[in-house]
């Protein structure tokens, strides 16, 4: 069973310099390796963080909507857990979704997204590692979405994304799989420079489906 009490600490531990370097729409945050229990308590996580009780609140009602937290009355807030099945529905949900966006990026996109889009990847080329690579990756996706111009698909693509936050983490430094992603990545944009719609859906969910086969094999869920 899969805890996505990490997803919690990226949350929590948002306003670091991920949110200077990331776009504005969603909030990334820096991975962090060590995992919190299973139930939230706002007064030790106010502590950590160094503040209030409101923004720790805030954040994990926000992570409520995106199906990370179970919040009942009068009981702390209590991490979800995902089972190998629901990983592979949310992974699966997720290469839809993500297919769609790259569609749409095919069709809209301008010259200056397509900008955009070169410096993630140069991003992910020059990361000095899996943690850098990660983060290009997330900032690489994130743009696409804002390209498709569809706030909803984003939003929910988001929300999934954020279930597996670890998972997709840890994917990436699983043998060779940062190369082949950057591969995957470079073939990605060609599509959306010639507007090849199905070519750039078919690469964004094989780019999914692929991290899930990884995680399965290599016993991750």
């Amino acid at each position: 069973m899969f805890s996505s009490a990490s997803a919690v600490v990226e949350v929590l531990d948002g306003l670091e310099d991920r949110t200077r370097e990331l776009d504005s729409g969603f909030h990334f945050f820096r991975f962090r390796s060590s995992i919190l229990g299973t139930i939230m308590d706002s007064i030790s996580l106010a502590q950590r963080f160094s503040t209030s009780r409101t923004p720790v609140r805030e954040a994990l009602i926000a992570l409520e909507r995106h199906d990370s937290l179970e919040i009942e009355p009068r009981r702390r807030p209590r991490v979800k857990s995902l089972t190998s099945d629901e990983v592979t529905e949310v992974y699966e949900l997720r290469a839809v979704l993500h297919g769609l966006i790259a569609r749409e990026v095919a069709l809209r996109r301008s010259d200056d997204d397509l900008l955009l889009l070169e410096d993630s990847l140069q991003r992910m080329r020059d990361a000095g590692d899996t943690n850098d690579f990660f983060w290009s990756q997330v900032q690489f996706h994130d743009r696409a979405a804002g390209i498709a111009r569809d706030a909803t698909l984003k939003r929910v693509t988001y929300g999934l994304g954020l279930q597996v936050l670890r998972l997709r983490r840890t994917g990436i430094g699983i043998g060779d799989r940062r190369l082949r992603s950057l591969s995957d990545h470079e073939r990605l944009l060609v599509a959306y420079r010639e507007s090849d719609a199905d070519l750039a859906l078919a690469l964004e969910r094989s780019l999914v489906l692929a991290a899930l086969t990884l995680l399965k094999r290599h016993e991750r869920v």
